[in-house]
């Protein structure tokens, strides 16, 4: 029993569910047990009141004394359980990395050359302490709050949940900013939904800054929108998938909201994330822009666009093929600097 409820109690009566009754300070209902309160907090069942036992003190005009002798010691919270595979990580990582299908298991997922297979250490093997125990396509990030390389991966040849386990995280890792150590001032960056998209659109233009959160598009800290504005990007470029769960926006969103509907009515539509992440950065005082998905189809995807739009036919270059999106981030540039100059100014 804490000093403030033990003053408030008094010799107070308290019925066998532990309300003690009270005369309400905002309409003054006094009937017995209509206006009530216990450790929890204080309720008036006659007008609806309801607050902290710290506010009906201050309401009631109660003096509280200062408790000068013993005080009850809260116990710190407890570490995350360890799992088995935190003794060796690097093991977990070498395994997966030693797989003898992996390059061939990547491009057949997306169109990945060996260099950056290489660079961003894309393996293949069971990610540890997870639902499902076979071999996925897994990438290494470090885990910043465990100070630890950890696993995600991705359905590669299994038939385990896949919306509930498509991405999966080794048990007891946190999620992290992939990419983070990449960002300069000054250049512009583009937010991914999956570091897998940050990856290739890297290897398409090595002059582009990607990054990506790695728990999904649900998932956003509040250290991340400080690491980027800290960074002082010339630019952040929001490309979230073509979806309810990204950025889905106009006539794109409505089709998508009405067959969700249609077919998962008894759920909640899903927020668009994309937005909710830009919005973050703007107050944090970065300059950002959504990515215009107004000519592409629903549910599509960076990585996806990207394969489109470099796909070589008709003589034109890998690199002409790409050059929407450089456009795109060129022109947005461009205004990024003319912003500035008007700040200045």
């Amino acid at each position: 029993m804490n000093d403030l409820y033990a003053t408030l109690k008094g010799n107070k009566r308290t019925n066998q569910r532990g309300w003690t009754a009270i005369k309400c300070p905002d309409c003054g209902e006094h009937r017995q047990f209509k206006s009530a309160f216990t450790e929890s907090g204080f309720h008036c069942f006659h007008c609806g009141a309801k607050y902290p036992l710290n506010v009906l003190a201050q309401r009631l005009e109660v003096h509280v004394p200062q408790h000068n002798g013993y005080q009850r010691q809260t116990k710190p919270p407890a570490p995350p359980k360890p799992r088995y595979w935190h003794r060796e990580p690097g093991e977990w990582v070498k395994r997966s990395l030693a797989h003898l299908g992996r390059v061939e298991m990547w491009q057949k997922y997306r169109p990945f050359t060996l260099e950056t297979i290489q660079r961003y250490r894309l393996g293949v093997s069971i990610v540890p302490a997870t639902p499902c125990r076979h071999q996925r396509l897994t990438y290494v990030y470090d885990d910043p709050l465990n100070k630890r390389p950890t696993l995600r991966g991705r359905l590669a040849t299994c038939r385990c949940n896949p919306k509930a386990l498509k991405w999966v995280t080794a048990g007891g890792g946190a999620a992290a900013l992939w990419g983070a150590e990449l960002l300069r001032p000054g250049f512009p960056v583009l937010l991914c939904e999956s570091p897998v998209d940050a990856m290739l659109a890297m290897q398409i233009d090595q002059n582009i800054t990607a990054i990506a959160g790695t728990a999904g598009a649900g998932t956003w800290r509040e250290e991340w929108t400080q690491i980027i504005a800290d960074a002082r990007p010339a630019i952040v470029l929001v490309a979230y998938d073509n979806d309810l769960q990204g950025q889905a926006a106009g006539d794109v969103r409505g089709g998508l909201a009405r067959e969700w509907m249609a077919n998962l009515a008894h759920k909640r539509l899903p927020v668009a994330n994309g937005p909710k992440v830009a919005n973050h950065l703007i107050g944090a005082g970065v300059l950002t822009r959504l990515f215009d998905w107004r000519n592409n189809p629903p549910g599509d995807d960076l990585s996806a666009l990207l394969m489109r739009l470099t796909k070589v036919s008709g003589g034109k270059s890998f690199v002409e093929k790409y050059g929407l999106l450089i456009d795109y981030l060129t022109d947005l540039r461009g205004q990024c600097f003319a912003a500035q100059q008007k700040r200045s100014e």
